[in-house]
């Protein structure tokens, strides 16, 4: 099947090819599984959200879940999510033909009340008969499943998984899924990453060329090279970053002659600091202290200078850092460095004024080396960012 390019899945041709032979492959029972990764922003759920409305389009029957974090304790959260809709949609006799043979094993997980299997043989059990319940689902056409942020998703749901993806081939049936880089990474998750049967397709961020594409289309006129370079710079090439850039600088009235690339590259949307702060909802507190010590200090700080700074012990400290590369927030370099220039900024403009006062005191009092020179201009001399210091 062709899956029709959208306007702003830019650069994403490869992939859009990939899982549009995935839906051709289920349609003739050559079931697979699409597992499309990337961090956090680059588009991950736009590609699955096309390739849904494309294979209802075909005929298929959609079946979708979106893993969270609020539910991951929660047994069989995302199983129940994918498949209780079609369930709930059945007639009584339909519900019958689902319940079907070894379909019946599962039966029980989709009663008011739902005792999770226990043994090693009752949970074998459940995953046979969730097998043989998808099995009995395709007898009406070709499925799509899809589970959108899998490296939230309960363990439970994640055996399943890995139970029905070596066993799709006969079927006609697709599994689509999305994972952050190296978010919450399992042991079961590893399992679907390394499986034969599990077709990976890593996003990276958007060129420079794609950059100023989006720019156009966003603020609806042509744009300077330098501005497109600066958003690039700013964000990433980060798709949602970037969306959240040319928001607010289109409300904000931005000229995108090549003077404004510097404004820019100093510009913090507050969506971006909330979607930060929701990075960090799951992470220790002291993990804010240290992100925002950071912001002071400045890109290249070291841990210990960062620990110090927000009273953090050196080990407690490299482990956090390690967290927030992770939630890339921080990138994987020697020195603490934020994964993209406008997170630096926005983390910096969340601090309140007189936090942000503070710090750079205490900061200052502990300073072994000069400020890094600021622009000659004050014109577009950083307002938001502070210069770079070294606390001891």
């Amino acid at each position: 099947m062709i899956i029709q390019d959208v306007p702003t899945l830019l650069e994403r041709e490869r992939e859009l090819q990939e899982l549009g032979q995935a839906l051709s492959e289920a349609q003739h029972d050559r079931g697979q599984f699409v597992l499309v990764e990337g961090p956090a922003g680059l588009g991950k759920t736009s590609l699955l959200r096309t390739t849904l409305q494309t294979a209802a389009s075909g005929g298929f029957t959609c079946l979708r879940a979106r893993a969270s974090e609020l539910e991951r304790a929660f047994s069989y959260g995302c199983v129940r999510q994918i498949l209780e809709p079609a369930i709930a949609r059945a007639s009584s006799a339909e519900r019958d033909r689902l319940f079907e043979g070894a379909a019946a094993l599962a039966k029980p997980l989709f009663a008011d009340s739902v005792a999770t299997p226990h043994s090693a043989d009752s949970a074998f059990s459940m995953l046979h008969g969730l097998y043989w319940l998808v099995n009995n689902i395709t007898r009406q056409g070709p499925v799509a499943l899809c589970v959108d942020d899998l490296h939230w998703s309960d363990p439970e749901s994640l055996r399943f998984l890995g139970y029905l993806a070596p066993r799709l081939d006969g079927l006609p049936i697709v599994v689509l899924a999305s994972a952050r880089t190296r978010e919450n990474v399992t042991a079961d998750l590893v399992r679907l990453f390394a499986g034969p049967e599990t077709k990976v397709l890593r996003l990276e961020p958007l060129s420079i060329e794609a950059t100023a594409t989006l720019c156009e289309i966003r603020l609806g006129t042509q744009v300077a090279p330098d501005f497109a370079a600066a958003c690039q710079g700013a964000t990433g090439g980060n798709p949602f970053f970037l969306e959240t850039l040319l928001r607010e600088a289109k409300d904000l009235r931005f000229l995108t002659e090549a003077r404004e690339a510097s404004r820019v590259r100093r510009f913090g949307p507050a969506a971006v600091a909330r979607a930060v702060v929701l990075r960090l909802a799951g992470a220790p507190a002291a993990a804010t202290a240290l992100v925002r010590a950071i912001a002071v200090l400045g890109d290249g700080a070291s841990v210990a200078e960062a620990g110090r700074l927000a009273e953090i012990p050196e080990d407690d400290a490299a482990r956090l850092a390690d967290l927030l590369v992770t939630l890339a927030i921080l990138k994987p370099a020697e020195g603490l460095e934020f994964a993209h220039a406008i997170v630096r900024q926005a983390v910096y403009a969340d601090i309140g004024s007189h936090e942000r006062t503070r710090a750079h005191a205490r900061a200052s009092m502990r300073r072994t080396w000069p400020e890094r020179p600021r622009p000659s201009s004050s014109a577009t001399a950083p307002t938001s960012g502070p210069p770079r210091v070294t606390v001891q």
